[in-house]
């Protein structure tokens, strides 16, 4: 009788502390909340919204004064356009984005602060554009006499106006083939003023030209620049 009365006790003790850990679980997930998004940008070359990249990093960090750590089970960072993090404790959190285009180099960057989650707001989506950055960006378009894009075009950049009347034949800093948008970039080059020199042959036809003003760009910034083609005499 007496062993049966340990083991009932027992029993009791052990149902009590199952449903004391419940309890607790079932706190926690009530006071957490899921942050969820997309994540896409505008490609500077060919001005098509570029989505479902896998290259995208992603990482969530929190924001509150009271540092609230993030579950680890929960990943901090993530890679890819869609995105999910949660279950998460309730309170304010900031996420950074980053890719770089495997085409042109340029990079992209999102940051996205004071994401809040609460006992009101559990569950949060986000549609993050993200934006040229960190990097001096010349874009140089190519036309022809119609304004039309020349794509497949030899690009050249200069710094120096005096050299290029050695056009493709040296004295440039850098050197790309413009896309089928008739574009083509130069990136990481020091603010200043830049020249372009264009140049493309058809059959027997040479057709050239360049930017007849200076670009003048400064640090961490994108400009476009056209530059038409006209035969060479």
């Amino acid at each position: 009788m007496k062993n049966q009365l340990i083991i009932l006790m027992l029993g009791v003790s052990l149902l009590s502390s199952c449903t004391k850990d419940e309890e607790l679980t079932n706190e926690n997930v009530s006071q957490s909340g899921v942050i969820s998004g997309d994540a896409w940008y505008v490609d500077a070359l060919t001005g098509s919204e570029i989505r479902n990249l896998e290259e995208i990093t992603i990482e969530i960090s929190n924001m509150d004064s009271e540092l609230k750590a993030i579950p680890r089970e929960v990943s901090r960072i993530v890679t890819g356009a869609k995105f999910e993090f949660g279950p998460l404790p309730f309170g304010t959190y900031k996420i950074e984005l980053e890719c770089v285009d495997s085409v042109s180099g340029i990079n992209y960057e999102a940051t996205l602060e004071n994401i809040s989650i609460s006992k009101d707001v559990v569950s949060v989506f986000q549609s993050v554009e993200l934006s040229p950055s960190n990097q001096t960006v010349i874009v140089g378009k190519v036309v022809n006499g119609n304004d039309m894009p020349v794509p497949g075009a030899k690009a050249f950049l200069y710094s120096d106006p005096e050299l290029l009347k050695y056009k493709d034949r040296g004295g440039f800093v850098d050197s790309a083939i413009t896309n089928r948008f008739g574009k083509a970039a130069f990136i990481g080059h020091a603010p200043g003023q830049y020249y372009i020199y264009a140049s493309m042959s058809i059959d027997t036809v040479h057709f050239s030209g360049t930017n007849a003003a200076a670009l003048d760009i400064a640090a961490m910034e994108l400009k476009e620049i056209e530059v038409k083609l006209s035969p060479e005499q």
